[in-house]
């Protein structure tokens, strides 16, 4: 299935999605049996299908709360879906989850954007979980990593970082990136997987995961989340995960884009077509594109393109 709009919630479901570039799957399950939980996921692509987005995000909360915050995140990701840096996104999370502070809850989350021409993939960690990638060459999985991005290289202005979101308006969120290798595979994830009790009643934790992933042996990517889940309800002795469970697992494709006069003719059209549904009662907000050389220009030229990243460098990416 070809996903170019906002897809995500915080209901149950189990679905893989086929987007320019990225492949997704996604499953997600609230607690005991209820309709709605407190993990919020979403997926995205733009118009030209260079940017995908994902976001996974744990709210402290269930029901009423969490459905509604879920929405005003729709909007948000359906307004910077056309956006090369996700920073105004994360802002905007941020601001979004502030209200929940508020309320006596909190979220963390995980936002990731991927650039198609150069399959560079940047995340951002807001007090989650760390992300877990599988590199094919080494047949390893490892924590991600990854290098900062290059416009936060010399940044140091002494703000808390990377905690969950909505805590503080001033909060700093690093920007890390990779590329993604033929047959590497991303995982993100929610804490139920490294809260889950081993044979001995310890959790599991990071490690504990990594080590239930290696068990499983060369992953198949279209099996490995219900393999996953299946071997850590062995772990914990036949017992439920004990609080909402996400998990989200993203692999490179060979759909590339290429920008030609007639795909900028189709992206442009698009962009105004859902201008004009914006303008309609519960429209909501217009998916602007970014107004950069690389993005604009890169509709119709692909050399324009490869200019929003040169991928990692210097030492320690994952």
């Amino acid at each position: 299935m070809q996903c170019t709009e906002v897809w995500g919630g915080c209901a149950i479901v189990e679905r893989g999605v086929v987007m320019t570039g990225l492949d997704a799957w996604v499953y997600s399950c609230p607690f005991a049996g209820s309709q709605e939980g407190g993990d919020i996921h979403y997926l995205s692509s733009c118009a030209t299908g260079r940017i995908t987005r994902c976001l996974i995000a744990d709210v402290s909360g269930h029901g009423t709360v969490v459905a509604g915050t879920a929405q005003r995140l729709r909007g948000l990701m359906r307004r910077y879906m056309n956006y090369v840096n996700q920073s105004r996104l994360v802002e905007g999370v941020n601001k979004e989850f502030a209200g929940l502070a508020e309320s006596g809850h909190f979220a963390t989350a995980v936002v990731a954007t991927f650039w198609g021409p150069t399959r560079e993939i940047e995340v951002v960690n807001a007090g989650h979980p760390p992300p877990l990638i599988y590199r094919a060459a080494k047949a390893k999985w490892v924590p991600f990593i990854g290098v900062v991005s290059d416009d936060e290289q010399d940044e140091e202005d002494g703000a808390p970082a990377d905690i969950p979101l909505g805590v503080i308006d001033a909060t700093k969120y690093a920007r890390v990136k990779t590329q993604l290798q033929p047959g590497d595979l991303l995982l993100f994830y929610t804490d139920a997987l490294i809260e889950a009790k081993a044979a001995d009643g310890k959790m599991l934790g990071v490690a504990g995961l990594i080590r239930t992933l290696e068990g499983l042996g060369t992953p198949d990517h279209n099996q490995l989340l219900r393999q996953l889940l299946a071997a850590l309800g062995a772990d914990s002795d036949g017992t439920p995960l004990e609080d909402d469970t996400t998990l989200m697992l993203l692999r490179l494709n060979e759909q590339r884009v290429k920008a030609t006069f007639l795909d900028g003719l189709r992206a442009s059209g698009r962009v105004a077509r859902e201008f004009c549904r914006s303008l309609k009662p519960g429209g909501g907000p217009i998916p602007w594109p970014e107004l950069t050389l690389y993005n604009l220009g890169g509709v119709w030229l692909e050399r324009f393109n490869r200019r929003a990243g040169q991928g990692p460098r210097g030492p320690g990416h994952s």
